[in-house]
């Protein structure tokens, strides 16, 4: 018989050889109604997370080493999620240790688990992992993620989970790309056309309808327009119907702002926001900034951004983790620094090639920044932005500034 091993959140922390650890041990309350301890680690970003627990074993005998977990996968299919078994010859671990570690990866149940089951609106999967410590003593357990967030917990006796769905990551896949064909599609009539269908699939995506407006939040939608011309009330009707994880490609359009402050809903975590070859008004941009969410990807490639007045330049609360492409850009100054003061902790913002027109717009950018990579490569920009950009980078950030050039716009610093 195999010795066991469970998985206890309390002998696991955060291995300090990563700068970037993103998570955080905590109680829930999990879908039968009990407190459950848990280990949430990554994040919709990039950050390579690793927590470990070390022990010592007997020789020459064998384990399972046994957890559950929730998440650990996502809609793009690129994370990261594994458990590494670490055998360590003497007692601090050697580069020779780490090659004969023993890695399983459990994005998109790669490496099959014991049991999955439906476990709310995700999956649960209780994995039951055997080795064997032959001539070792001293093992390093840990578990990695990257763009990806998983939730790690004891796993309960395999008939507690007897009474729940049997659900695999296949089903979990099918479902979610069915929701999000649902919303696919070109609308050739117009913006209203989309409205309309969105209208007729209210009752099977959660929306509700009030006074002839959409509200609710999309997971997972994709939506697309292109060669369309519309204003920033269309757009915001838009915006409103994304949720987590979905994606907008507003390629070569025209968005026209409108008097007023554009309320597109509440942000969109780990989506997909294309707006290249496009000309938006500075308001509009803004409500498309308020909407990004942590670990979301944007490209505003090829795009013209004009001025926004002080009152609109409002980007909502920063987000981290983002990837923001703007390369070959035209964007005024007070839309730039609407944009600045999102950027949080371990975003990347590509300006190669882009010229930030002055506007004369004191427009702040925001609490500093960690972790940002920021691509100056032949970019054009004014002194008081170069001033102000390097105030927003803190600690372990990198700007390429080959090729620069920065011209004087009245600012005396």
């Amino acid at each position: 018989m195999s010795k066991v091993i469970n998985f206890n959140a309390r002998e696991f922390k955060f291995d300090s050889s990563c700068d970037n650890n993103a998570g955080s041990r905590m109680f829930v309350t999990d879908c039968n109604g009990q407190n459950t301890e848990i280990y949430e680690i990554g994040d919709w970003g990039w950050a390579w997370t690793q927590i470990c627990c070390d022990k010592r074993l007997e020789k020459n005998t064998d384990y399972v080493f046994r957890f559950a977990m929730t998440g650990g996968y996502n809609d793009t299919c690129d994370g990261t999620s594994q458990f590494v078994i670490v055998p360590i010859e003497n007692e601090d671990i050697t580069p020779e240790d780490w090659e004969n570690r023993y890695v399983y990866n459990l994005s998109q149940s790669q490496y099959k688990p014991t049991l999955s089951k439906r476990w709310g609106d995700g999956m649960l999967r209780v994995y039951e992992i055997p080795f064997n410590t032959y001539e070792c003593e001293n093992f390093r357990f840990m578990f990695i993620s990257q763009h990806v967030v998983a939730r790690l917990f004891t796993a309960q006796e395999l008939s507690a989970y007897a009474d729940l769905e049997d659900y695999s990551y296949d089903d979990w896949y099918n479902e979610r790309f069915g929701q999000k064909n649902r919303f696919k599609g070109y609308f050739k009539n117009s913006v209203n056309d989309f409205i309309n269908r969105t209208v007729n699939n209210a009752l099977n995506t959660a929306f509700a309808r009030t006074n002839g407006e959409i509200y609710g939040c999309g997971d997972g939608a994709s939506i697309e327009f292109e060669n369309k011309n519309m204003n920033g009330s269309d757009l915001s009707r838009i915006l409103r119907n994304m949720g987590d994880g979905s994606h907008i490609n507003l390629s070569n359009c025209n968005i026209s702002d409108v008097e007023a402050f554009l309320d597109c809903g509440g942000q969109s975590d780990g989506s997909n926001f294309e707006m290249t070859n496009t000309n938006i008004g500075g308001r509009a941009f803004c409500g498309v900034l308020r909407k990004i969410g942590d670990g979301c990807h944007a490209d505003f490639s090829n795009t013209n951004i004009s001025y926004v007045e002080k009152q609109y330049a409002d980007a909502g609360n920063n987000t981290d983790g983002c990837n923001i492409e703007m390369r070959s850009v035209t964007i005024s100054s007070g839309a730039f620094s609407a944009l600045m003061s999102k950027l949080g902790d371990g975003c990347v913002l590509d300006l190669s090639n882009s010229y930030i027109k002055a506007d004369n717009t004191d427009i702040g950018f925001g609490s500093r920044a960690d972790g940002v990579v920021i691509n100056l490569n032949n970019a054009k920009i004014p002194n008081s932005i170069y001033r102000r950009l390097n105030e927003k980078t803190g600690d372990g950030c990198c700007i390429n500034e080959n090729g620069l050039e920065i011209y004087y716009d009245g600012d005396p610093s």
